[in-house]
């Protein structure tokens, strides 16, 4: 059960902070179960182990080579350690009360318990059922009712001492006669100076006009397509590392399918040129490389688009949408890139809501 705080804002449930803990420290060990187990693949006792399996039924009639499985085994624990990335990013998020990180959470459990069964196994189970119990009470009930703006940054008045207490001689000849007002409505009838900030601004807005949000008041929509875009960005540089990882420790495969690629290309340009073998790698480490710091300074973009610049959430918008589409062309080869651009999708419809737009307007 939640208390208050002397604020009047109620204390976040101890619920929610075992969550958060729970999903950060195991995104760790599902990526580190995850990491161990892409590493271990070609070792003579997994491809044994596998060959076992698909021979005993009722894999054994599906016709499923041990090549198949493997790289099935792989897509699956990558999928494993780009869900427990975001999903430790949204278990912060969701202790400072963020409903958009619970929903994200909500999504990513499904995958996460799916594909965690291979490489966490019982952590992926726990940080699943650790998503559920953030629906129940009294998580739910925090996350429902919307916190109360804080006294100390509603605009207040300086108390005025009583009209009585002042001596006859200190006359003020200006509050005896206000002004006429010019714009039809009655003057103002209170006396003793107003609160000012600076020289002639008031402290408080009109009636009915929001007050700009500062750089700790972004809307909700804005926050949640930022803590996505971050959660996209681990999860791209991840699969890269992993997937340079891969390459480097099984070159001669590498090498077969660089050697295959131009002997099917042998009527094109590519057998004209001079292009190597030791080229068409390098090559393919520099392109690999390139997206990582693309990744990178997406997520360093993101930062400054939380701070309020807008030409940074300009560029996070055009660059999450460019790496939207060459992710959509690659996922045809490849199903483990579907994640990520889903994530990317939902980041960028936040993104792009009314709230965050007004937002970066009044900046």
């Amino acid at each position: 059960m939640s208390t208050t705080t002397p604020s009047g804002t109620p204390e976040r449930p101890r619920q929610v902070t075992m969550v958060g803990v729970l999903l950060m420290v195991g995104a760790v060990l599902v990526v580190m179960g995850a990491w161990q187990l892409i590493a271990g693949l070609e070792t003579v006792e997994t491809r044994e182990q596998v060959e076992q399996v698909l021979s005993d039924p009722p894999l054994s009639g599906l016709g499923v080579g041990v090549p198949a499985a493997l790289q099935a085994i792989k897509i699956l624990a990558m999928v494993a350690a780009a869900s427990a990335v975001a999903a430790g990013i949204l278990g912060w998020q969701v202790m400072q009360r963020s409903r958009t990180a619970r929903v994200a959470l909500s999504v990513l459990a499904v995958p996460l318990l799916l594909a965690g069964m291979l490489s966490g196994g019982l952590v992926a189970a726990l940080m699943a059922g650790a998503v559920v119990s953030l629906w129940l009470q009294p998580a739910h009930g925090w996350f429902k009712n919307p916190p109360e703006v804080p006294a100390s940054t509603r605009p207040q008045r300086v108390p005025q001492p009583p009209q009585e207490a002042r001596p006859a001689s200190d006359h003020r000849p200006w509050e005896s006669a206000p002004p006429p007002s010019s714009t039809g409505l009655p003057p103002a009838t209170h006396a003793g100076p107003s609160a000012f900030q600076g020289f002639g601004t008031t402290t408080a807005t009109a009636a009915g006009t929001p007050a700009p949000a500062g750089r700790s008041g972004v809307p909700g929509p804005l926050r949640g397509g930022l803590v996505l875009a971050w959660a996209a960005c681990t999860m791209v540089v991840i699969g890269l590392v992993l997937a340079i990882v891969s390459l480097a420790s099984d070159p001669a495969s590498l090498n077969r399918s660089i050697d295959d690629a131009i002997e099917q290309t042998k009527n094109s340009a590519f057998a004209s040129s001079d292009v190597t073998r030791d080229d068409v790698r390098a090559a393919i480490y520099a392109m690999l490389g390139l997206a990582i710091a693309w990744a990178v300074a997406a997520a360093g973009v993101a930062v400054l688009a939380w701070r309020g610049h807008r030409w940074a959430w300009l560029a996070l918008c055009i660059s999450g949408a460019v790496a939207a589409v060459g992710l959509l062309v690659l996922s045809l080869g490849e199903v483990a890139l579907l994640l990520p651009l889903m994530v990317m999708m939902m980041s960028l419809g936040l993104l792009l809501r009314p709230e965050s737009r007004a937002w970066y307007r009044r900046r």
